[in-house]
């Protein structure tokens, strides 16, 4: 089974074609809708980046899932496939354009594989940008 080395989303992320080196614009931590939006929102984009690493029984394509939960409440499923093309490790990068947001809470992005849990990240949701508490 695959290890993750790490698990964030953010706003966008490039990676360079010169040196493959990932830059990562915006890290989401918390979000809320403008003041005179109210729930449910639509957030535009959110980017989930994973660096996965796999041992030496995995194959070279895993199917996967990716969750989203807002609480307990799931809002979303991905199917996704990690391709190690023959290396060590390998970056997952799955964009999400246009998430509804239905209501406050702790928003979950958890990647899955044969039901196990890889890794997951939170972001917090508040009905303003002022009551956000993390």
């Amino acid at each position: 089974m695959p290890k993750s080395l790490f698990m964030l989303c953010s706003e966008g992320a490039v990676i360079d074609q010169a040196t493959n080196n990932l830059t990562v614009f915006n890290i989401i931590e918390e979000m809320a809708p403008d003041k005179n939006i109210k729930f449910p929102f639509i957030f535009p984009r959110i980017v989930c980046i994973l660096n996965l690493e796999k041992s030496k029984s995995d194959p070279e394509i895993i199917s996967c899932d990716l969750k989203i939960k807002i609480d307990n409440e799931q809002i979303n499923n991905f199917d996704v496939k990690l391709d190690f093309k023959g290396k060590k490790r390998s970056r997952l990068i799955v964009t999400i354009n246009g998430l509804n947001i239905s209501k406050t809470g702790i928003m979950r992005f958890a990647l899955f594989c044969k039901e196990k849990e890889l890794d997951h990240y939170n972001i917090a949701i508040a009905t303003n940008v002022h009551s956000v508490n993390m």
